[in-house]
């Protein structure tokens, strides 16, 4: 069926609904690549995020200026939101990590991450 929230969401059949470890690595690949199309540096704040944590997330650490790394943020966040189809997650994402998507992007990587708090969204 497809959606009719955004230009980014053509099929919801492949939107992420946060359900497991396998669903969200594949997630983070699509994201990445998203992310890389609207904006260089948000396919590298991306990459980052992937991998490290939210220490590693400022301006200086991705070799950004702080307005290029706003950028990368908003529009790495908008990527993320895009993509997403759990609404509960959007709702968790839009409360705490409103336009830092390379903090959301550590977030959900955390979830299911080994050792990760089993009641997290």
């Amino acid at each position: 069926m497809a959606s009719t929230t955004g230009n980014d969401r053509k099929d919801d059949s492949k939107l992420y609904m946060h359900k497991d470890a396998a669903e969200c690595t594949a997630f983070l690949a699509r994201v990445k690549a998203k992310a890389r199309e609207k904006d260089p540096n948000a396919g590298k704040l991306a990459k980052l995020a992937s991998n490290g944590d939210a220490d590693t997330l400022t301006a200086a650490k991705c070799g950004m200026t702080p307005e290029a790394f706003e950028l990368a943020q908003a529009a790495l966040y908008d990527a993320i939101i895009n993509a997403t189809g759990n609404d509960e997650l959007v709702r968790t994402l839009q409360s705490t990590y409103d336009d830092k998507g390379g903090h959301a992007l550590v977030y959900i990587r955390g979830c299911f991450a080994s050792g990760g708090d089993p009641n997290k969204l």
